[in-house]
């Protein structure tokens, strides 16, 4: 049994679609965006709820006089009472002044360590650094060979006892030393 072939259904010719025909909507709908906002903006019907400002002249460099005014509001009697204001109160916290040597803040921090006493470490160390001594394993460390030479205003130093590693990464300020990122990694 022979198939008889199958024929081809016509095709009509259409034209190819170029990246200008396909970008022509867009334009033409951004270009109708611009219109309506530019044209919103011209107009003004006089009364947008602002006040009118004035215009000073002025040259660069000239110093900047703002002026503004408040009024307090009256009570019943008709006087004017001083509007109520409660203090905004920021806990503060002293800088910590560090240490003159890198060792010597390290050492601080460590003993501030092992007594329990974050007040004195707060002393050498920012607090970060002062929240990190509950990440530290107990037990005994020492220093190990000695702090790094603090070029560059850095300097790091490094205990090591049984239980694992304390890093100490310190930047100078102001002259002295203060501890500014404690790690620690266990053994």
């Amino acid at each position: 049994m022979q198939h008889e072939p199958v024929p081809s259904r016509p095709t009509t010719p259409s034209r190819p679609t170029t990246p200008a025909r396909r970008r022509s909507p867009l334009v033409a709908a951004a270009l109708a965006m611009v219109l309506t906002l530019g044209a919103a903006a011209c107009t003004d019907d006089g009364d947008d709820g602002a006040d009118d400002v004035s215009t000073v002249d002025a040259e660069i460099g000239d110093p900047a006089t703002v002026e503004s005014s408040s009024t307090a509001p009256e009570d019943d009697a008709g006087s004017t009472a001083a509007p109520e204001t409660t203090p905004e109160t920021t806990p503060t916290t002293a800088a910590p002044v560090g240490a003159p040597e890198p060792e010597e803040s390290a050492a601080t921090y460590y003993m501030a360590w092992k007594a329990g006493d974050p007040a004195l470490a707060s002393t050498v160390a920012e607090p970060a650094a002062v929240d990190a001594m509950a990440t530290i394993a107990e037990g005994d460390y020492s220093l190990y060979n000695r702090c790094n030479t603090g070029e560059f205003g850095q300097s790091s130093c490094l205990y090591r006892g049984n239980p694992g590693t304390i890093q100490f990464a310190m930047a100078e300020t102001d002259g002295n030393w203060v501890v500014t990122t404690v790690f620690f990694s266990p053994a």
